[in-house]
């Protein structure tokens, strides 16, 4: 029985290597009262050519420095080994989009777009140079195709965010005057008597119509674009403040030729209320633009960059195969090139849109209904125009944009200091359902999580052998370990062997040939499955007491050494990895270390069995070709850098999705609601209680419901 006999640490490892390199002369072994840890006599290195000159050793700290990440590896499957192979880029490039015909999300983001233009002379300065185009109508370009069209993006996102900045600034001056006008005399704030109701009806009528006519010329392109949209069928948040603002611009019309009617109890005059509407859709376009701002940041950068793609239905079901009780939609990390289709995937339609569709032309004939009631009941026209003003502004609530945008931005937020990338609510709704996440071990445990503790030599095993032998077998893998070796010899690829037929033994560990010899690495039962002898269980465990795991070695058949590593996985992808098997998401682990079974990963990351599976050798070669890296991919659910941002950023998008919906349902709640007590004063003569602060608490109230529950969960 082969029984451990020579101990070397790290430092003793990299020196010797460092000897090698530099053709020196192997130092006397040092005089101990224990036993040296390293054999009494070396043989010399052989000679080398003239090499470098030497350098010093690093220091233990700094022996297993950050490597970077390598392509996914391809396993050729077999019934109880696959082979393991360097990994291969795909060779195929996505064609370009066709130029014939603009897709629908790209025509969305155009109306998108337009409409945060202040006013037409922002673009007038330069129009005697351009006569061709035309006022007010900012260049679009198609999307974020290539690297080179970066700084372009960025101009237009940073003129859609002064411009909506301006067009906040602008409305926020009507808006004070109407709020002065309406509200200062019930307060008792000084305001000259012609200004005032009682005091001149026509001119009051007139500032609060002029007000209301400032405001829509300075958002003339939201409420334009909102009433195409509207009468084209494809309503949207801003088709609801354009019905609004119609349906009071005609009261106020139908007053400035009836100032008489002012001293009606039962009229009243929404103005405030509709440009605080133009105001707040102003700031939810801004979030908007920030949002996009923030994660355009993220996907312009040189960084490593990572999406969630989608496995195919083939290969869900065998990974989740008694796992998950529904169907599976399994996402997998996937390295890309170039996140494209960013600025369609940003502009997408959100949930209040989607509410807004059905909403918009129902509250035209909410209101229409409202007021033939009102006037069949209380005959008074007064009345009747109050009721129809009423109605269209409760049907626009103030929340309008917010409900939204306002989660998705502190989900943004959130995530964006990990590189997570949000584009928008399509990639909400496309990864709202999933259930599964495929990842390598060498993912959620990269380099410095695993240390070498140790290496103990058996028989005439020289260490610098040894080292070169695991770490030219280990570093045609992309694993765990991988990054361990690496970090061993300092990163110096010139120093492995050549490699033949790396194949992986299911749960046991690696074989290959190197310089025509068999080489196995992995734990005791792949050595005994070969018959390669090992020392007890029972001597083992006295070196694995403190929670180190024994990697076997072993030469043509020869037991070489074994290597005593300890697993320490990072707290922010541990906590991550904490938040998905919590939220239900099954955890697809691939691996080719040993030492990662289900019982070893739920101890390390503190997680349920029932939340992770061991991908089984013989899926390898089909889930590496779908998760192999790609030239582009859509941004979608994207990350750089690191998987603790892939990660949290799948959770985000989740919750911003579903904080998003319940948002909406909140919003339409308030309309259904406020519909309902107008209609029911309406045809009870009760017209005269729709005071505008009346109805100006209500909106008020609902606009903080909605906007509250975003703030209070966190992402």
């Amino acid at each position: 029985m082969s029984d451990f006999r020579n101990d070397f640490s790290v430092d003793d490892i990299l020196e010797e290597i460092r000897r090698k390199k530099a053709g020196e002369a192997p130092p006397p072994p040092p005089v101990r009262e224990e036993p040296p840890l390293r054999p009494a006599e070396t043989p010399p290195a052989p000679a080398t050519p003239a090499p470098p000159p030497p350098k010093k050793a690093e220091p233990r700290e700094e022996i297993l420095p950050p490597q970077p990440k390598t392509e996914p590896e391809e396993l050729e499957a077999t019934r109880s080994f696959v082979p393991v192979a360097p990994p291969q880029k795909p060779a195929h490039i996505l064609e370009p989009p066709e130029d014939e015909e603009e897709s629908p999300l790209r025509e969305r983001r155009k109306s998108k777009v337009l409409d945060f233009v202040l006013n037409g002379t922002e673009e007038e300065n330069d129009s005697s140079e351009e006569p061709e185009e035309e006022p007010g109508e900012p260049e679009i370009i198609d999307d974020y195709n290539s690297p080179e069209d970066a700084e372009s993006v960025q101009e237009e996102i940073a003129g859609l965010s002064s411009r909506m900045v301006m067009r906040m600034i602008s409305v926020a001056l009507p808006l004070l005057a109407a709020v002065y006008l309406s509200f200062g005399p019930m307060v008792g704030l000084p305001l000259p008597e012609i200004l005032t109701a009682a005091g001149d009806p026509f001119v009051h009528i007139c500032v609060q119509l002029g007000l209301l006519v400032v405001a829509a010329l300075i958002c003339h392109v939201a409420v334009g674009e909102g009433i195409i949209s509207l009468v084209t069928f494809k309503a949207d948040s801003d088709s609801l403040l354009s019905v609004a603002l119609i349906g009071n611009l005609f009261q106020l019309v139908y007053l400035l030729f009836t100032p008489e009617a002012l001293a009606s109890p039962n009229l009243h005059i929404y103005t405030p209320i509709v440009i605080l509407g133009m105001f707040l859709n102003s700031l939810g376009k801004l979030f908007l633009v920030r949002r996009v701002a923030k994660n355009f940041a993220l996907v312009s950068t040189d960084r490593p960059k990572f999406t969630l793609s989608p496995l195919s239905p083939s290969l869900s079901k065998p990974l989740t195969a008694g796992a998950l009780s529904g169907e599976p939609f399994v996402f997998t990390r996937k390295k890309t090139g170039f996140l494209k289709s960013f600025l369609d995937e940003s502009y997408t339609p959100d949930p209040c849109d989607a509410i807004a569709r059905i909403l918009a032309p129902v509250s035209v004939l909410g209101a229409i209904a409202v007021a033939v009631g009102s006037y069949v009941v209380t005959q008074d026209i007064p009345s009747m125009l109050t009721a129809a003003a009423a109605t269209v502004c409760v049907c626009s609530p103030l929340s309008g944009l917010l409900a939204a945008n306002l989660p998705l931005l502190r989900a943004t937020s959130a995530v964006h200091k990990e590189g997570g990338v949000i584009s928008g609510f399509a990639a909400c709704d496309h990864l709202y359902d999933a259930n599964a996440v495929a990842l390598r071990s060498s993912d959620l445990l990269p380099a410095g999580s695993v240390q070498l503790m140790a290496i103990k030599t058996f028989g005439n095993g020289r260490i610098d052998e040894v080292i070169m032998d695991a770490a030219s077998v280990l570093c045609n893998s992309d694993d765990t370990l991988k990054a361990l070796f690496m970090g061993v010899i300092n990163g110096d690829e010139r120093l492995l062997k050549p490699v033949d037929t790396v194949l992986y033994e299911e749960g046991m560990g690696i074989s290959a040939w190197v310089n025509g010899k068999r080489v196995l690495i992995g734990s005791r039962e792949l050595m005994l499955h070969h018959g390669v002898d090992v020392p007890s269980r029972d001597y083992e465990e006295r070196y694995l007491r403190s929670g180190a795991n024994a990697i076997y070695l072993s030469n043509a058949g020869e037991l070489i050494a074994a290597f005593l590593v300890t697993y320490q996985p990072d707290e922010a992808i541990r906590k991550q990895v904490e938040r998905c098997a919590a939220a239900g998401i099954l955890l697809l682990i691939s691996t080719t270390d040993p030492n990662i079974t289900t019982d070893k990963f739920c101890q390390l990351f503190d997680v349920r069995p029932e939340a992770v599976r061991i991908v089984p050798a013989h899926l390898h070669q089909a889930l590496d070709r779908e998760s192999a890296e790609s030239e582009t991919e859509p941004v979608g659910i994207s990350a750089v850098g690191g998987p603790t941002g892939l990660l949290h950023t799948l959770l985000a998008a989740i919750s911003a999705r579903r904080i998003s919906f319940f948002s909406a349902v909140l919003q339409t709640v308030a309309v259904v609601l406020g519909y309902g007590l107008i209609a029911f004063l309406a045809f009870l003569s009760g017209i005269s209680q729709l005071t505008l602060p009346a109805l100006m608490l209500y909106e008020l109230f609902w606009l903080a419901v909605v906007t509250v529950i975003p703030l209070l969960r966190r992402y």
